[in-house]
């Protein structure tokens, strides 16, 4: 009985093991949101047009050394810890953060860099592994992370950086990678995105007036005037991060382009990219978990072939951002001077 065993267990444990290998390659059937068919939309990132799928993966190796998400590390592998696809995790990071910033993507191996964010120790019972962290858990620890990492840049060389050292700069960049990710799609945190984008819309020809008003020393809606400068605000923000480019080329020998750089050009005359109509439909109806709405929002736009609407205008323009919201050259009729709100019409 013995030979037996020994002659045919490994064999049998090899199957095994590769079952659950091949099973890990299948794509998981979409449930309810059709998050497989919004991999296969096209992105802009590090230089190639890819899936979205692609852009997933390689994003979560980035941020923790996996292509799946595991929402509940603290449970052991025969206590069935939800797992899901990177696809599903991006979709959320770019379009329901208030739902993915709660999830735990990062990991944090050094126990010096956990002391320095003051992160929880592991404890199941709180369901804290002591390895992986979630953007909420991460963020109040950002001023700290950022000193630190200005004084590790400023202070050493990549060579001679300790553990501790090089785990605070990877960590640097990892909160960078989500946070252009966050504003991909849509000014990080928006609740509803089809609706915002709307307001958008509807208040610059108001304040096109009021900027007109304002230059020549005239009472104006300073209210409204604010609102709309806090939306330049954002979307100067979001282009300065430098996200992946989601919105094709207008024609075949343009380029692709950036969100917050499209509807920085929105004031100008260009008409809102279909491309940002519909992402904004799936943002919306993500958050608003309304399955139906998202796919035949990801229907829209894949069969309108990823590219851009009817009388679309020429790409993102002439701005040139600065990291404090400055506008150095711009063309059109709107113009951001300062981050403070200050326009003028040109």
């Amino acid at each position: 009985m013995k030979k037996i065993f020994c002659k045919w267990f490994p064999p049998f444990l090899m199957f095994v093991v590769a079952l659950l290998f091949f099973s890990e390659l299948q794509p998981v059937k979409d449930k309810d949101f059709a998050y497989t068919d919004f991999g296969q939309l096209p992105v802009t990132a590090n230089g190639r047009v890819q899936p979205m799928d692609s852009l997933a993966r390689n994003a979560l190796l980035q941020l923790r050394e996996k292509q799946t998400l595991n929402l509940e590390p603290w449970k052991e592998w025969n206590e069935k810890p939800r797992i899901i696809p990177a696809i599903e995790w991006l979709a959320n990071v770019m379009m329901n953060s208030a739902v993915a910033d709660e999830w735990p993507v990062f990991r944090v191996d050094n126990q010096d860099l956990i002391s320095l964010l003051k992160l929880p120790e592991k404890d199941p019972a709180k369901h804290a592994d002591g390895k992986h962290y979630s953007w909420n858990q991460i963020s109040p620890g950002f001023e700290e992370l950022h000193r630190e990492s200005q004084r590790i840049e400023t202070n050493t060389v990549a060579q001679t950086r300790t553990a501790y050292e090089q785990a605070v700069m990877k960590m640097n960049q990892r909160v960078l990678l989500y946070a252009q990710l966050k504003n991909t799609v849509q000014p990080a945190d928006v609740a509803d995105w089809a609706a915002t984008l709307e307001a958008y819309e509807k208040m610059i020809p108001a304040a096109v007036a009021a900027a007109k008003a304002q230059q020549a020393g005239e009472t104006f809606d300073q209210q409204m005037f604010s609102q709309f400068a806090g939306f330049i605000q954002a979307f100067q923000f979001m282009a300065s991060l430098e996200p992946p480019l989601i919105l094709p080329p207008l024609e075949s020998s343009g380029k692709w382009r950036r969100t917050g750089d499209a509807l920085l050009e929105v004031p100008h005359g260009t008409p809102v990219d279909i491309a940002i109509r519909d992402y904004a439909k799936m943002a919306s109806a993500l958050a608003a978990d309304k399955p139906d709405e998202f796919n035949a929002a990801v229907r829209d736009y894949r069969s309108a072939g990823a590219g851009p609407g009817e009388g679309a205008g020429q790409g993102p323009g002439g701005s040139v951002l600065q990291p404090d919201g400055a506008v150095l050259q711009c063309d059109g009729h709107l113009c951001p001077r300062r981050a403070a709100g200050d326009f003028f019409v040109v």
